[in-house]
């Protein structure tokens, strides 16, 4: 199983109803909506050591059983802000 974590590169980047919708559609077209996962973070819950240094407030998560379409899919996404990619 491959996993990899899509976050805004602006962290102040929130996640709304229609960017959730265009990078859904996007990331459905190479995996089942069971491997994908958005989730969002409660900026209550966001620990800031140094305020410089922000969270992400929101990402995507893909859990993959095939490196090559993984890759594929991250060669070739389309997103309408810019992600930042983090491998786990």
């Amino acid at each position: 199983m491959f996993s990899v974590t899509l976050m805004p590169s602006d962290n102040n980047s929130r996640l709304c109803t229609n960017l959730r919708s265009t990078l859904s559609e996007n990331i459905y077209d190479y995996f089942d909506e069971s491997s994908v996962q958005f989730w969002e973070s409660n900026e209550e819950q966001i620990i800031f050591i140094n305020k410089a240094n922000q969270e992400a407030q929101w990402g995507v998560t893909i859990n993959a059983d095939n490196r090559v379409v993984l890759e594929e899919f991250l060669n070739n996404i389309q997103s309408p802000v810019p992600l930042e990619l983090l491998e786990a």
